[in-house]
């Protein structure tokens, strides 16, 4: 059963934003953190995945690694 986040009244279910999209290395897959769905905010790729996505790459520019100053 396939799950949406957001739903378009005036479009069937085949145009609605997925809630996810599997994580793998195939074309239709999340490439995690350089999948290039996510880096678009491509409307048919899981919106938890673009969600994770950003976090990671904001969380990463305000909490570099290496010790605290």
């Amino acid at each position: 059963m396939k799950f949406y986040a957001h739903r378009l009244e005036d479009q069937p279910p085949e145009n609605w934003e997925p809630l996810f999209t599997p994580f793998g290395n195939d074309g239709d897959q999340c490439q995690r953190d350089t999948c290039p769905k996510c880096a678009s905010m491509n409307p048919n790729h899981g919106h938890l995945n673009k969600v994770a996505y950003w976090t990671a790459h904001f969380a990463a520019e305000m909490f570099p690694p290496g010790p605290d100053p």
